[in-house]
């Protein structure tokens, strides 16, 4: 009785932080899913995309909870449990789909029963080897683990800028796919000129339409043609000058409202014309103050600071932004 006791307090906890997690503060999971993402580049390999690292985050979130409800049900009424399991997270998608800083996803759906499922399989092992005892010292363990992974990713390095919505996802998903290689067969390559080729890219896959102003063709043999907004750090500046209803020009004295997928101009040598440009991939405190993380081609960077960037071999110059409208 006092383990079941014990037991139902844990996953009510649990569920508590699952409910916080997904509806709640949006930094809470920017915050964990930047610390998850420094936990898998200490491994061996290339780093996984943004969809990739939320896909596992999702999964690992619901292996405590499926093997919390596997205890309270009991190994017979294992799909009890993964009906709850599977009943949570769609009704969290659904409740998602009316909050405007939340993105309702069906990959989720999947994800998270995934993780369900597994917790499960777990449970239903260990409860037929009879450790049924260890099994919720586990449980226990795993809760309290995820409850300190959520909440220290957040208060260590809340974002400062707001969660990202589903295009906006769409965008940073491109750049986590390409940022250190080539979609040449679809948009060409220009060799060490890349970064604004590439900076156009993510904004088609953010869902923005090419103008007459601003084209990329590719002909049937294959051979790619460019405006000179959409390859020229300078042209697709004056181009978003003209363009108000897609884009605000920020100084570094307006930074606070910068967000991922917002683009970043350097301007190496001062002379008022951009040299660079680069792709907004997070904006955190992170101990310092605030930091500004990018991605570009040229030189491929996954998550450059911006102010280091400046500093980088004592270049100086100066940077600017470009908030782009939803």
């Amino acid at each position: 009785m006092k383990n079941r006791r014990l037991l139902i307090g844990l996953t009510v906890s649990y569920l508590a932080l699952v409910a916080f997690a997904t509806l709640g503060p949006t930094w809470v999971v920017s915050g964990a899913l930047d610390l998850f993402r420094g936990m898998t580049e200490l491994l061996p390999g290339s780093a996984p995309s943004p969809s990739s690292l939320e896909f596992a985050a999702n999964v690992a979130m619901f292996v405590p909870l499926g093997m919390l409800l596997l205890l309270l049900a009991g190994p017979r009424r294992w799909w009890l449990a993964l009906l709850l399991v599977f009943g949570l997270t769609a009704s969290i998608e659904l409740v998602q789909a009316g909050i405007p800083s939340r993105v309702s996803d069906l990959r989720d759906v999947f994800a998270n029963t995934g993780g369900g499922a597994l917790g499960i399989v777990l449970g239903v092992l260990a409860t037929l080897l009879r450790r049924r005892v260890a099994l919720l010292g586990a449980a226990g363990v795993v809760a309290l683990g995820a409850v300190l992974l959520s909440t220290t990713g957040g208060m260590v390095a809340p974002p400062l800028a707001r969660a990202e919505t589903g295009h906006v996802a769409a965008q940073l998903d491109y750049v986590g796919t390409y940022w250190n290689s080539r979609n040449a067969g679809e948009y060409g390559a220009l060799d060490t000129t890349d970064c604004v080729n590439f900076a156009s890219q993510t904004l088609i896959a953010r869902g923005w339409e090419q103008t007459d102003q601003w084209w990329h063709r590719r002909s049937p043999d294959g051979h790619h043609s460019y405006s000179d907004a959409w390859i020229s750090s300078t042209a697709l500046r004056d181009y978003l000058a003209g363009k108000p209803e897609l884009a605000t020009v920020l100084d570094a004295s307006a930074r606070d409202r910068v967000t991922p997928g917002d683009l970043v101009q350097f301007d190496w040598d001062s002379n008022g014309r951009p040299d660079h440009t680069g792709i907004v991939v997070s904006v955190a405190d992170e101990g310092s103050g605030a930091v500004i993380r990018y991605a570009s081609h040229s030189n491929d960077r996954e998550r450059q600071g911006v102010d280091e960037a400046l500093a980088k071999d004592g270049r100086g110059g100066s940077y600017s932004f470009w908030h782009l409208v939803d």
